[in-house]
């Protein structure tokens, strides 16, 4: 096994800290400790000032920071109101995937905040705030004050923290409640309070149904000196089993449910054909590389793969690693380890590889290690030094702390949430259609491309019962005049950016068609809009339009047997077939043929873009094959005479993306879809005469 470039260094300087660091350095209950506790008006101040500093940065600007609202942002919403509505759920199948507990939470938010993906982000927002204060209790157990401050801090200006606070997932729930639960054992094992232990199990209780990765946390508290205090424990563990009995009921009547979402990303899943044991050792080194060189590559997660910490973190992360391992057997430092390294182990046992988002239960062992990392350094600074000496170290400590902590925030608001990647990962192109989509109601006759009208993200906005239909270009262009709602304003097409190409058959047709290109921030189309007003429609140019175009037909299978399963006229090969209706579910096979009118003779170019093998054939002879999957079109040219002539396409789908689309360039004309005064559908019966002899791809079955 050869280590990750950077791994071994790594390593090598953790060692030599755990050799180095001496006990007296590492234990903050030295005499020297009370030198350093603060007045407590002086330490609530702090306490209050940096937990609303957390605050503000979690919840300000909520609605557009980040931009849009992820799927599963909008999908915890969905289920939060089937609650509300009397759903009683103890585990979500589906999409989600997850005990339902979190979900109730989110449901009461809902009633209280009302709805919106703000209230979603928001109780994120609320989670992450209150584990800044329970955060600071535990290290203020652990370390001197300064130092127990300067982590907090860094804490609550964490870019990966913070991250997750503005996300409506689940997830974040974990660092607070391992936080609470640690903070509850300690005090238990000090007082040896019934309460405590009732409360320590409850949160257990409670955390073990929220995201899979909390279900490693009791290995966590197992390193906690438990002999002791068995009887206590036994509340513990009484309380804790009463919460999960619903779920565990759950769970053994349905384990592959139950299991399902954690067998779909786990690197033994044999779909992922990961070789293993290599890819373990891999994720390991990832993820531990994630922290200093690079970090997840998810741009909802990071920037794409910088460091989850900044460099002083990272350094005094290392340090920390190494000063742990000097007290590896004692507590906390066994714990901090335990907690860091078995909280990784959802990132590193899974796909995706370095995962933050699956990692994030590692969080408050992290700053709890730059803690530890930080205490001997501090020590060093402050030892045998005078009252002036120690007040400017504990400032300067403070300072460098805020200092990092905005270098962190600059990276969050700055670059990783305010670029064009964060506007399509966060899908807030669905967002801006489901608010564009949404006055027109009843106004128009709606017809909306099926990969808008059929995604939660714009049924979030627009409810059930939209009066919209999933857009066919043969079968709306044009619209049949029975379907026309004559007192409505005209018709309403909402399309796919790519489909900006079909509005010349829209102006041949119409005599004032308006056709707007929605663009986001930063210049990308998000969405095309054309409306047609309602004069236009009493008087098309139809001149037989409705007639025209190509004679397509479907195959529902690869290889073009049989007869086929959907035959009508297109006004054009133009279209995405994400709708399983549209034509047919995938894979399936196509051909489309029409009769081209041709009245300039010279070199015509043909322009095909699609994402499965296809073959252009001209006069039934091949003029182009290509199996490239790319939304960029192919261009190949043709000598044509004036006259008519065979123009043909066969399709072999079997993609994710299901797009294609055919335009046209004439001797002294532009780039465009071909129009419809030129093509008319091949015969039925001459199809079926010729269809066999078309050429199809190579390797077509």
């Amino acid at each position: 096994m050869r280590l990750e470039q950077g791994l071994f260094f790594m390593l090598l300087g953790i060692v030599f800290v755990a050799i180095s660091c001496t006990e007296r350095l590492l234990d903050p209950a030295s005499p020297e400790a009370a030198l350093w506790r603060p007045r407590p008006i002086v330490e609530a101040g702090f306490l209050f000032a940096v937990v609303v500093a957390a605050g503000c940065l979690r919840f300000i600007g909520l609605d557009h920071i980040p931009p849009g609202g992820f799927f599963d942002e909008v999908q915890n919403h969905v289920v939060a109101e089937n609650i509300l509505q009397g759903d009683r759920p103890v585990f979500l199948a589906g999409w989600t995937k997850m005990p339902a507990l979190f979900f109730y939470v989110l449901a009461g938010a809902l009633a209280v905040a009302g709805k919106g993906i703000t209230t979603v982000r928001g109780l994120s927002a609320l989670i992450g705030t209150l584990t800044v204060p329970g955060f600071y209790f535990l290290a203020r157990r652990s370390f001197v004050w300064p130092v127990a401050a300067s982590t907090t801090i860094l804490l609550a200006a964490s870019r990966w923290h913070i991250t997750f606070s503005r996300i409506g997932f689940a997830t974040i729930a974990g660092p607070l409640l391992e936080v609470f639960a640690l903070l509850c054992l300690w005090k238990a094992m000090e007082s040896r309070r019934r309460l405590l232990y009732v409360l320590f199990g409850a949160v257990v209780g409670v955390g073990l149904q929220t995201y899979y990765s909390f279900n490693l946390f009791p290995a966590v508290l197992a390193v906690a000196e438990f002999l002791p205090i068995l009887r206590g424990l036994a509340w513990s563990v009484l309380v804790a089993v009463i919460l999960l009995l619903p779920l565990a009921r759950f769970v053994v009547r349905n384990p592959q449910m139950f299991f399902e979402r954690s067998n779909e990303v786990a690197i033994w899943n044999p779909d992922h054909n990961l070789p293993w044991p290599g890819i373990l050792w891999q994720n390991a080194a990832t993820n531990l590389l994630m922290f200093n060189l690079r970090g997840d590559y998810n741009p909802r997660h990071n920037i794409p793969a910088a460091p989850m910490l900044n460099p002083w973190e990272g350094a005094l992360l290392a340090i920390g690693l190494g000063a742990a391992l000097g007290r590896a057997t004692k507590w906390p430092q066994a714990t901090w380890l335990v907690w860091f390294f078995v909280l990784l182990l959802p990132a590193i046992l899974t796909i995706e590889s370095p995962q933050a988002h699956r990692a994030l239960g590692a969080i408050p062992a992290v700053y709890l290690l730059i803690g530890q990392g930080l205490q001997p350094l501090f020590a060093s600074a402050t030892e045998s030094a005078g009252r002036l000496r120690r007040a400017l170290v504990v400032a300067v400590l403070l300072v460098a702390s805020v200092g990092a902590a905005y270098r962190d925030l600059a990276l969050y608001f700055g670059p990783q949430v305010r670029n064009s990647t964060a506007w399509l990962e966060f899908q807030a192109d669905h967002h801006e259609i489901g608010k564009f989509l949404k006055p027109f109601a009843n106004r128009f006759d709606i017809f909306v491309s099926p990969l808008y009208s059929d995604y939660n993200i714009e049924q979030f906005y627009l409810g059930p019962g939209f009066p919209a239909e999933r857009f066919r270009l043969f079968e709306h262009f044009p619209v049949s005049p029975a379907r026309i709602h004559r007192e409505r304003e005209g018709l309403l097409y909402v399309l796919e950016p790519f489909q900006e190409g079909l509005f010349p058959l829209f102006e041949a047709l119409y005599d004032h068609p308006r056709m707007t290109v929605h663009r986001d921030p930063y210049g990308r189309p998000m969405f095309v809009d054309i409306q047609v007003p309602r004069e236009d429609l009493a008087h098309p140019h139809s001149e037989g339009i409705a007639e025209r175009g190509f004679l397509g037909a479907y195959w529902a299978n690869e290889n073009w047997t049989g007869e086929p399963a959907v035959m009508h006229r297109e006004p054009a090969i133009w279209f995405h077939s994400h709708w399983a209706a549209d034509p047919l579910p995938h894979p399936f096979t196509a051909q489309w043929a029409a009769v081209l009118q041709i009245d300039e003779p010279g070199e015509y170019a043909f322009d095909l873009a699609t994402s499965g093998p296809t073959v252009l054939s001209f006069d039934s002879e091949k003029i182009f094959e290509t199996s490239l999957d790319s939304p960029v079109p192919q261009r190949t040219k043709v000598q044509a005479s004036a006259g008519r002539h065979l123009l043909a396409v066969s399709y072999w789908e079997k993609s994710f993306r299901g797009t294609i689309r055919l335009g046209w360039q004439p001797p002294s004309g532009k780039a465009e879809v071909i129009p419809l005064k030129f093509l008319s559908p091949l015969p039925v019966p001459e199809f079926k005469r010729l269809r066999d002899s078309l050429p199809r791809p190579e390797g077509a079955r």
